[in-house]
């Protein structure tokens, strides 16, 4: 039995990854002088998160380029001039390390839900929670047990 990530095209979650990252452009470029702090680690951690599985380290690596090569372009044209949480550096290092952050939260939670799931793709006896044999149906999401 195997999950709907593993048949779904691998570049269905760096969709997302771009969409974000397209947002984070417009709002930019509205509003060059503001910092959205977030932006890069969301741009990063969206494909990880959506496809995870045993492809979580690829989709991790994707966000992190994703993220920051629209660091680089909004840099490069001028479009981060915002304040800066941390101690060193600008707008732009923040960026890269937010993404980088989120990159790993990524693979954390990618990896998690490869592991609760590996007994699913590989097939189990049938004799644990995740079956209720009384319908003869089992759990679509391992982590969520009732």
């Amino acid at each position: 039995m195997t999950s709907a990530t593993e048949h779904s095209p691998v570049w269905r979650p760096l969709i997302g990854s771009g969409v974000f990252a397209l947002i984070w452009v417009v709002v930019a470029l509205a509003r060059p002088t503001t910092t959205f702090h977030l932006a890069p680690a969301i741009v990063a951690i969206w494909p990880a998160v959506t496809g995870g599985g045993r492809r979580s380290v690829f989709y991790s690596a994707s966000g992190l380029l994703v993220a920051t090569a629209t660091t680089l372009a909004l840099s490069a044209s001028g479009m981060l001039q915002g304040a800066t949480l941390l101690p060193w550096g600008g707008p732009a290092v923040e960026s890269v390390f937010a993404a980088g952050v989120g990159s790993l939260l990524g693979l954390l939670i990618g990896s998690r839900r490869s592991r609760a799931g590996e007994w699913l793709l590989n097939g189990h006896d049938g004799d644990c929670r995740c079956c209720d044999t009384r319908r003869n149906t089992t759990v679509s999401d391992p982590l969520n047990w009732p």
